[in-house]
């Protein structure tokens, strides 16, 4: 019991020597990195319309997906011998939604933009989240019928 009685004791004198309670010192912000997400864009590979995640801090709004394959593929996913029917380019993109088509459109010329360059930007359009059935690309010459994608 004595030693029960000293164990107990200098336990008491251990746990109170010198630390005072203090408030909450503030840090700032908790280190981090940005959330990175994926944004699938379709280039061509092996001569095929293929679907391929781009890393991006956000999910990429329509019209900013279609810019990203204007602008053409990484040297990241050329690597991947990814390439693209599309211009490069660029130039303004805007999306309205109407009637189940999103209209795509690009501040330049499209009639001469092949179908596998417009299936690029619709497969693009439609798998990045806009609840659509067809795209339809306007440019500064003319309006491109709406497609869908060949691949959904």
């Amino acid at each position: 019991m004595k030693r029960v009685f000293a164990l107990v004791a200098a336990l008491l004198v251990l746990a109170g020597c010198g630390v005072r309670p203090s408030d909450v010192i503030p840090a700032g912000e908790a280190p981090g990195q940005p959330a990175n997400t994926q944004t699938v864009l379709f280039w061509l590979g092996d001569g095929r319309l293929v679907g391929y995640p781009r890393l991006t801090p956000a999910v990429l709004a329509p019209n900013e997906a279609v810019a990203a394959l204007l602008r053409g593929p990484t040297p990241a996913e050329q690597n991947f011998d990814l390439g693209t029917a599309l211009p490069i380019m660029d130039v303004l993109v805007t999306t309205t939604f109407l009637d189940g088509v999103v209209e795509v459109t690009v501040d330049t010329a499209v009639a001469s933009w092949s179908a596998t360059a417009l299936d690029q930007v619709a497969c693009t359009v439609l798998t990045s989240g806009e609840r659509a059935g067809a795209v339809a690309v306007v440019g500064t010459d003319e309006r491109r019928d709406a497609r869908s994608c060949p691949l959904l």
